[in-house]
């Protein structure tokens, strides 16, 4: 389930271009709902590397990580890993596409009071404000059975108690559960294919300056610069540098440790691939902050 907000055009070619690939690579030629979109029907046809003045070193190190081993990560042979690396080099891409001017180049904490927020990873407020979003684009939409799928219940008092959200086969996707007394948004649940289920609050947005959002800052700020004109090979390298260190210094070890805790605690953790093609940066950056 996806909770971005309605996006250009432009921008939803990007990401069912990046979820097709993902998926050629892997081996899903549909994704968990059922049949794809045209585009992304497109992007697995096509299998072009990533785009724009960031593409080439994106492309470059996702074959050094995956396809070489370079990284030496114990989970680089997970295929999800190399999805969590598409989702996310897709939007570093975009940024660097974009240029340091526009609002996906300037810094997390500026974007925060920027109207459009463009691809910054959102604070826990913006993050209900797209999933609650995502749902009401759905809110008319029937399901294979021709039941809805956007469910609203409420509490004997006519307060809002939870929405849920069902894919088109009627399958459960997402629950989002409201406070009684500030009637706001309290908690997230997503549902992935297998059934194991997903839970966010603010609290699993972390601190601001935890690790993995710091070299996530970085990496965005060096492949913004890329976008200006004249960029430069010290450019280039920088951007390089900032992206291996925000894998290998931070995404990678966190999804080593929810790898590990899922063996020895026998549960599923982090979704499987076909649920991670669909899982917006937002949400794969929360699952793995809290790691």
């Amino acid at each position: 389930v996806s909770s971005a907000a309605p996006r250009p055009h432009a921008r939803c070619a990007l990401g069912a271009l990046a979820r097709a690939r993902a998926r050629s690579r892997l081996g899903l030629v549909a994704c968990a709902g059922g049949a794809m979109d045209n585009e992304e029907e497109d992007g697995l046809q096509g299998g072009e590397p990533f785009s724009g003045p960031a593409g080439p070193l994106l492309e470059d190190l996702r074959v050094q990580m995956f396809d070489q081993g370079g990284f030496c990560s114990r989970v680089a042979d997970d295929p999800r890993a190399e999805v969590i690396y598409e989702r996310i080099a897709e939007w570093l891409a975009e940024v660097a596409d974009q240029g340091p001017d526009s609002p996906a180049g300037c810094s997390v904490s500026s974007a925060a009071s920027s109207p459009s927020r463009a691809a910054a990873p959102p604070s826990w407020t913006e993050y209900v404000r797209r999933t609650q979003a995502s749902v009401q684009r759905r809110a008319a939409s029937l399901d294979a059975r021709g039941g809805p799928r956007v469910v609203r219940t409420y509490h004997s008092g006519g307060a809002l108690w939870r929405v849920d959200l069902a894919d088109w086969q009627g399958r459960h996707r997402a629950r989002l559960l409201y406070d009684a007394t500030s009637l706001e948004v309290s908690e997230v649940r997503l549902v992935g294919g297998s059934g194991e289920e997903l839970r966010y609050t603010s609290e699993s947005f972390g601190a601001k300056g935890s690790l993995l959002r710091v070299h996530l800052d970085r990496a965005r700020s060096s492949c913004a610069q890329l976008g200006r004109s004249g960029a430069s090979k010290q450019h280039q390298q920088r951007a390089r540098q900032s992206v291996e260190l925000l894998f290998a210094a931070a995404l990678l070890p966190g999804l080593e440790r929810l790898i590990q805790k899922e063996a020895d605690e026998g549960r599923q953790l982090v979704p499987p691939s076909e649920d991670l093609i669909e899982m917006d940066v937002e949400q794969i950056v929360a699952l793995l902050d809290v790691a």
